[in-house]
């Protein structure tokens, strides 16, 4: 029976060998090693990232829709640039895609109180395993743009939804 690989010692190895702009697409690309979980490396990703989202949920919407645009590009690339160095279309430990999936569903919301932050959560793991169309028809596009593609339609969906959440509840 074949051993499975641990994502740690074998992005560690990677990491060792790989030039300085491989090893800083693989620090981002994981979230500083969030991916390198064993079990469920999104979610673990997704969690890592709710501080981030917490620290600029009280910035102006210019300054938001500026980190967001910052986020997305930096995913796609770093996205990216861990697939080829892995040869894989989507690799499991690349988790930023996760991060940008998870603030576009808290774009724009103040200071989400703890609910608030579970449901945006939940809704948004669900969306993102379960894909339904046209998210999973997102992973389709090529490169960086389909992995992280199809977490921001699942951010975006799980944003609808919070939105109508909230606005049942208040």
């Amino acid at each position: 029976m074949k051993k499975k690989r641990s994502n740690f010692y074998f992005l560690y190895n990677l990491y060792r060998k790989s030039s300085f702009l491989d090893k800083a697409a693989l620090i981002l690309g994981t979230l500083c090693g969030a991916g390198c979980s064993p079990k469920a490396p999104g979610t673990i990703g997704t969690i890592v990232f709710l501080p981030v989202v917490l620290l600029f949920s009280d910035i102006s919407i210019f300054y938001s829709i500026i980190f967001f645009a910052g986020l997305c590009l930096l995913s796609v690339w770093a996205a990216a640039r861990c697939a080829a160095l892995v040869n894989e279309k989507d690799p499991k430990f690349v988790v930023i895609d996760e991060g940008a999936g998870i603030y576009l569903t808290f774009f724009g919301i103040q200071s989400p109180n703890f609910y608030e932050l579970i449901i945006g959560f939940i809704l948004f793991r669900i969306f993102d395993i379960f894909k339904p169309p046209p998210v999973s028809n997102a992973e389709n596009l090529p490169g960086g743009i389909g992995i992280v593609a199809d977490d921001l339609m699942a951010g975006l969906y799980a944003w609808i939804g919070l939105f109508v959440i909230r606005s049942i509840i208040t």
